[in-house]
């Protein structure tokens, strides 16, 4: 994974959450997951890849 950020885009993927962190992986590919505890995603994406950029929105 390149860069992740946070997003409230509800009309980028169907989800009944508009919590939700966009994933950026190999040149442009993204996928956008909510996961129930954002802060503990961010720190467990941060702690297996130190270099990943974390963009604002």
């Amino acid at each position: 994974m390149k860069s992740f950020r946070k997003t409230m885009n509800p009309f980028i993927s169907p989800s009944l959450s508009i919590h939700r962190i966009e994933l950026t992986y190999n040149k442009y590919e993204t996928v956008q997951v909510s996961p129930k505890e954002i802060k503990f995603c961010v720190e467990t994406l941060q702690e297996k890849n130190p270099d990943i950029q974390i963009k604002e929105h």
